[in-house]
């Protein structure tokens, strides 16, 4: 194989637990979680990524060939194949815990990812009896349109995963709104690293 080793096994599919489920000491089970991923497989047909396989097709004596002396020869046969990479993203999970007195309670959880493959957004139930959800929403330093600064010295060093702030949010009826905010920002050293300046916390008093 040259240049680059074949992937045999698309290894970021595997090991994934889609359910979990936990017992007590009798027995008896207590939750179960279930867990859907989106497997994206991304494969390299550029020039730049074209490696060769060989495999022996035959050998040709030219004469006995029980005898070690005897000259050969070995023909082989090539295949081209590509580079593959891919990922595995969390996108919901859903979560059943039953009660002693056969009842049993769900709870829902959604993931959204931006293009950067960065998580913006994770809904999951908050009062159901009133068809409440709790939003969790992150921002990055690409989502700001900041002409100076730190958090700007991020974006244009393509330093895409530090999360800026963090919102949750109540939504499902007609009055979504915001219950606490949290907001970091940065300062860039004399050295040039580019570290955490201050947190920002805001907190709702009529949620």
């Amino acid at each position: 194989y040259f240049p680059y080793a074949p992937i045999t096994q698309r290894d970021w599919a595997m090991g994934l637990p889609k359910r979990v489920s936990v017992f007590d000491s009798v027995g008896r089970l207590v939750s179960v979680t279930r867990d859907t991923f989106n497997i994206t497989t991304n494969t390299y047909n550029s020039a730049d990524f074209t490696s060769l396989k060989l495999g022996k097709t035959s050998v040709t004596f030219n004469g006995d060939p029980n005898n070690v002396s005897t000259p050969y020869t070995e023909f082989y046969q090539g295949q081209n194949y590509y580079q593959e990479s891919g990922r595995a993203d969390l996108t919901s999970s859903v979560d059943s815990l039953f009660h002693p007195d056969g009842s049993v309670s769900v709870d829902y959880k959604t993931i959204q990812y931006d293009s950067n493959f960065n998580v913006t957004k994770i809904t999951s139930t908050y009062d159901k009896s009133r068809g409440l959800m709790l939003e969790k929403r992150f921002y990055y330093p690409y989502n700001y349109a900041l002409t100076s600064g730190a958090i700007k010295k991020l974006k244009d060093s393509s330093i895409i995963s530090p999360v800026i702030s963090t919102e949750n949010w109540i939504t499902g009826d007609a009055n979504p709104r915001m219950i606490t905010d949290q907001i970091t920002d940065y300062q860039q050293l004399t050295g040039g690293h580019i570290k955490p300046l201050t947190v920002y916390s805001l907190q709702s008093n009529a949620p």
